[in-house]
């Protein structure tokens, strides 16, 4: 496999977790018994089920086309903003994939904050507990 599909692949991953887990995260606040104060969420949600792989490739394109770049632009921006010759690339591309889902949810800080010269544009999408099926976050019936 290519760098630039092995990167894109890791952020795509990263995307599906952070949606997933969010709209898990408010799930289980309206309708869990699951004590979550202080805990790591991404480590206390269930695994990420497979579907989530259609969300986050929506994600990524519709962020990917609004800005007309290519994902070998992306990968060179996460680069950028994070980089520092610190983190290796994998964790990298993890940042970029949570910070891009948290983004589009319209949660966090961009991470084109800090990066006005690049003059990139949010990428909106809505996704909740309700676009999850009911086997993994069940919505009770009104009484």
């Amino acid at each position: 496999m290519s760098y630039v599909k092995t990167m894109k692949t890791i952020i795509l991953k990263s995307i599906a977790r952070t949606l997933f887990v969010s709209a898990w995260a408010s799930w289980n606040a309206q309708y869990g018994n699951t004590n979550v104060s202080g805990k790591d969420l991404m480590e206390l949600a269930p695994e990420t089920p497979d579907f989530m792989a259609d969300h986050a490739q929506k994600v990524l394109t519709g962020w990917l086309e609004k800005n007309n770049i290519s994902e070998k632009a992306l990968i060179y921006l996460a680069k950028e903003t994070w980089g520092l010759g610190v983190a290796t690339d994998e964790k990298i591309m993890e940042a970029a994939g949570q910070y891009l889902a948290m983004e589009s949810m319209g949660s966090g800080v961009s991470w084109l904050d800090n990066n006005d010269d690049w003059h990139l544009e949010p990428f909106h999408y809505d996704f909740s507990y309700f676009d999850i099926p009911d086997n993994i976050c069940p919505v009770p019936d009104e009484e």
